[in-house]
């Protein structure tokens, strides 16, 4: 997911520069990709621990897609925000949604091919 991550933000600063913007002074443009990709995907990993902590049972399906929305848009404000250290930064919270909303499709999709080729668990 790292990988797909790293493709995500590429494709969305490539198509809409002015609103998602890579490097910042401490943090060159490559190092920004890399890290912002490392982060969102380390904090969407812990989306299942925390799902079965709050004892929240979502099996496949919609409930599953809203809850990982949610956790990629969390994920996504929460390395914008750190934008300046890590050199990823978005110009609006509607922006983070809809690369949160992308993003959760793009996922699942890779997620469905990777169990296909039983790469993965569903």
């Amino acid at each position: 997911m790292w990988l797909v991550n790293i493709l995500l933000i590429c494709a969305a600063n490539k198509y809409w520069p002015n609103n998602f913007v890579l490097g910042s002074l401490t943090m060159s443009r490559t190092g920004g990709i890399v890290f912002a990709a490392l982060a969102w995907t380390v904090l969407i990993w812990f989306t299942q621990p925390v799902l079965k902590k709050l004892k929240l049972n979502l099996d496949k399906g919609m409930a599953m897609m809203i809850a990982y929305l949610l956790a990629n848009f969390v994920s996504l404000w929460l390395v914008t925000r750190l934008g300046p250290a890590i050199g990823f930064g978005v110009s609006g919270i509607m922006w983070v949604f809809a690369l949160a909303f992308v993003a959760n499709f793009i996922q699942y999709l890779v997620w469905v091919l990777l169990t296909k080729l039983k790469l993965a668990e569903m």
